[in-house]
């Protein structure tokens, strides 16, 4: 054991001082924008490392290639709310990362975007205090005990509704059920993030496009990709 924790050890200290390595060859005024990020890790060994940590959101194209870490002076500022009105997405091929809106946004609103859309406040909280050291007290958050309840009980739903949406067995054998749920899972979405055009409506649209496709319902699924088409488009054109 004392063997492995020494290689990783080592591998931590490789992987700092190739960060630092890279700072060094930025311009002054990047560095000093780097500098300027916050760190919720100060008792880490670097000051680098600790703001790193505290900053870095994955690069690449998600499920291909998430080994990437990217820091912004700008992105990386954006705080998180629970119920969000912006997301982000990772341009592969341009190898920048964007802020999309996904609903109207008032004037003077912050702007905010979550990692976890699907959890529960329990789940949330625990992944936000391991993160950021930080409890959460975005609208959702702050939610009476009640709605906060029945907010749980939705995003409980809908992670059972999309393990079964995504079973090969029901979508073979019982493609109308496979609907149903698609059909149940929109609906909750749309009560737990109204007026919002998100990625997991967007990824819920494509299953059923495909649920459809598959058993020849040609009609079915030239009207669901309608609908995605227009939420795509909302999402990526109307900032």
């Amino acid at each position: 054991m004392a063997e492995v924790r020494e290689s990783w050890k080592s591998y931590e200290k490789r992987r700092w001082a190739e960060i630092v390595k890279q700072l060094r060859k930025m311009p002054k005024e990047k560095t000093i924008q780097f500098l300027h990020l916050p760190n919720r890790y100060p008792r880490e060994s670097s000051v680098f490392s600790g703001i790193v940590k505290t900053n870095i959101l994955p690069g690449g194209e998600e499920g291909v290639d998430n080994s990437i870490g990217l820091v912004y002076h700008t992105i990386s500022h954006i705080n998180n709310g629970c119920r969000p009105n912006c997301q982000r997405n990772y341009n592969n091929k341009k190898r920048r990362e964007y802020i999309h809106a996904i609903r109207d946004i008032a004037a003077g609103e912050e702007i905010v975007v979550s990692d976890k859309t699907k959890s529960t406040y329990a789940e949330r909280r625990s992944w936000l205090k391991k993160k950021f050291g930080l409890d959460c007290t975005c609208a959702l958050c702050s939610l009476p005990a009640a709605d906060r309840r029945a907010s749980d009980s939705r995003c409980e739903r809908m992670q059972d509704l999309d393990a079964q949406i995504a079973t090969p067995r029901l979508v073979n054998s019982n493609p109308d059920s496979s609907l149903a749920f698609c059909r149940q899972y929109l609906k909750l979405l749309n009560e737990e993030f109204p007026a919002s055009a998100m990625a997991l409506h967007i990824r819920l649209y494509f299953q059923a496009f495909q649920i459809c496709a598959v058993h020849g319902q040609e009609l079915g699924a030239r009207e669901i990709r309608k609908v995605a088409m227009a939420g795509v488009s909302y999402i990526f054109f109307c900032v």
